[in-house]
């Protein structure tokens, strides 16, 4: 049998599958992601495009990189975030 079959296997999956559902359950993350589907943006650019504030944009992307879903850039004083691959 794979190691899929392994319940101690199957337990860790749930849980990183309930990790990655947590993360994405909050709107205002989600709303971010949504923006980055489209491409690269700078923290700034997502400010505008959300309406929310820079420190909870900010906030929101120091979450969803430390869950590896985004990469991020500096270039110059700008921060530049990507959906990571």
């Amino acid at each position: 049998m794979d190691s899929h079959g392994n319940p101690e296997s199957r337990a860790e999956i749930a849980d990183m599958a309930s990790e990655l559902l947590r993360v994405l359950s909050n709107p205002k993350r989600l709303l971010i992601l949504c923006y980055l589907a489209d491409g690269e943006l700078s923290v700034q650019q997502l400010q505008v495009a959300t309406g929310l504030g820079q420190s909870t944009v900010s906030q929101q992307l120091s979450i969803m990189r430390g869950e590896r879903m985004v990469t991020a850039r500096r270039e110059a004083q700008s921060v530049y975030y990507s959906l990571a691959s």
